[in-house]
């Protein structure tokens, strides 16, 4: 095992460790502690055996495991971030409801 990998994961151990104590604070939920720790495992699992993930990007047409990972990493970014934008936009109608509903309650009391 390089270095390399090594340091990632401990790293990828700090953060799930991390994210283990947000749960037992009660900073987030049981289904975003699964979803976290699940991605840094994943994560673990891909740096931990580089060579294995050489033979399944080539299935997909690509050299290295670590090119198929950076393309997915980016396709799902992408996808995050939609959601991300779309959630926003929701959260701002929402908002802007709100504070008509209000603003309008308030110049009718008046």
């Amino acid at each position: 095992m390089t270095l390399f990998q090594i340091v990632l994961l401990v790293f990828f151990i700090f953060i799930i460790v991390r994210v283990v104590l947000k749960y037992a604070r009660k900073e987030i939920t049981l289904r975003e502690c699964l979803l976290w720790s699940g991605f840094w495992v994943i994560s673990g699992a891909l740096v931990g055996f580089m060579r294995q993930t050489d033979i399944v990007a080539r299935q997909f047409g690509i050299e290295r495991g670590a090119d198929l990972f950076i393309a997915l990493s980016i396709v799902i970014g992408y996808y995050v971030m939609f959601k991300i934008f779309v959630h926003i936009e929701r959260l701002d109608r929402d908002i802007t409801k709100i504070v008509r509903k209000i603003a309008i309650e308030e110049q009718s009391k008046k």
